[in-house]
């Protein structure tokens, strides 16, 4: 349950980071 939501937040931070990395490539 805690590794779910582990793997959930990091996905989730990953994507924030690429939309940050990428602002224009939407």
């Amino acid at each position: 349950m805690i590794l779910a939501l582990a793997l959930i937040s990091l996905a989730l931070f990953a994507y924030l980071l690429r939309s940050l990395l990428r602002p224009e490539d939407s």
